[in-house]
């Protein structure tokens, strides 16, 4: 049983059986198409909360490097 020349089904269904899964089958888009849907998101719902944030942490990071460095 051990040796290869007489291939048997005891080795390939170890406890479990048949594992295949006959359900609905996902819907997977592509790259592209993820990507699309993604613009189209962000055109109509506009910036994140974490873009909003990012942005504005940016701004007042430049706001006070502008400030330190104004002659007096």
């Amino acid at each position: 049983m051990g040796d290869n020349s007489t291939p048997d089904a005891s080795k390939f269904s170890k406890g479990g059986g048949n594992n295949a899964k006959f359900g609905a089958p996902k819907n997977k888009l592509s790259r592209g198409a993820k990507d699309r849907l993604a613009s189209e998101n962000k055109a109509v719902g506009g910036a994140t909360q974490k873009e909003k944030s990012k942005k504005a942490e940016l701004l007042e990071k430049l706001q006070a490097n502008l400030d330190a460095n104004k002659a007096p």
